[in-house]
C-alpha cells in the first residue's frame, strides 16, 4: 500500500508540470513573444514555482488582448499556493518517484508520515480542471489568431 502511492503521486506531479509547459508555449505564441535561451532553460527543468512564474505575468496581457477581464488575485494566488506546496515535497520532479533514495533516505521529508490519497487526488483534480480550462482557453485563442492571420 506504501509503494503504490509513489507513482500517483509522480503522474499527478507530472501531469501538471505538462500543463504548465502547454501553456507557457500557447501563451508565448499568442503575444508573438520568441522563447529565448534564458527560458528555454527553464523549460527544461521541473520546478514548478518557476513554471507558474513564467505564466503569471502573461495572464494580464493575453487577457487584454482578448478584452477580458483579468484573472482574479484569489485564482492566482491559489494557483500559487498548490505550486509551492508542490514544490516544498519534489522540487525537482523526482521526490514523488520513489519512497526512498539510493541512501535509503525518505524522498519526502521526515515529517511526512501518511500521505492522504484521497485528498491529494482531490486537490490535484481541481488544480489540473482549472490549468486544462486555462490551457484549452489558451489553445483557443492560439487557433483563432492563426485563423484570422489567414483570412
Amino acid at each position: 500500500q506504501d509503494t503504490v502511492v509513489y507513482p500517483i503521486l509522480y503522474l499527478y506531479r507530472h501531469h501538471i508540470e505538462m500543463q504548465l509547459k502547454s501553456i507557457i508555449r500557447l501563451a508565448v505564441k499568442i503575444l508573438g513573444e520568441e522563447v529565448s535561451n534564458r527560458w528555454r532553460k527553464k523549460l527544461e527543468q521541473h520546478d514548478l514555482q518557476t513554471l507558474w512564474q513564467v505564466i503569471e505575468p502573461k495572464l494580464d496581457p493575453i487577457c487584454k488582448r482578448a478584452n477580458l477581464p483579468q484573472i482574479p488575485l484569489e485564482e492566482r494566488q491559489g494557483i500559487n499556493a498548490y505550486m509551492q506546496q508542490l514544490n516544498d515535497h519534489d522540487p525537482n520532479g523526482v521526490s514523488f518517484r520513489y519512497g526512498r533514495e539510493r541512501d535509503m533516505s525518505r524522498t519526502i521529508g521526515e515529517g511526512v508520515v501518511r500521505i492522504n490519497i484521497r485528498s491529494f487526488a482531490v486537490c490535484m483534480e481541481k488544480l489540473s480542471q482549472y490549468l486544462d480550462g486555462l490551457n484549452g482557453w489558451l489553445d483557443d485563442m492560439a487557433t483563432y489568431a492563426r485563423n484570422a492571420d489567414c483570412v
